[in-house]
């Protein structure tokens, strides 16, 4: 997928409706942050946007199961 980065994706999760793509990444930050990706009906996916403010120097970011 293009939205990879090079370092540590994880903890990824769809949406009910397949169309969006939720993971945690540390490519901006020594913590993990919160990625989102929208993947069209080809199967092609965004570019990923993080999502501010979802995360804190003192705590990392856990995406829960849908």
């Amino acid at each position: 997928m293009s939205c990879n980065t090079s370092l540590m994706n994880s903890w990824h999760s769809f949406s009910p409706n397949g169309r969006w793509l939720v993971f945690s990444s540390k490519s901006r930050s020594p913590y993990t942050q919160m990625f989102l990706t929208h993947i069209d009906a080809d199967g092609r996916d965004t570019p990923p946007i993080l999502i501010e403010n979802s995360t804190a120097s003192n705590r990392a970011v856990n995406i829960p199961s849908l």
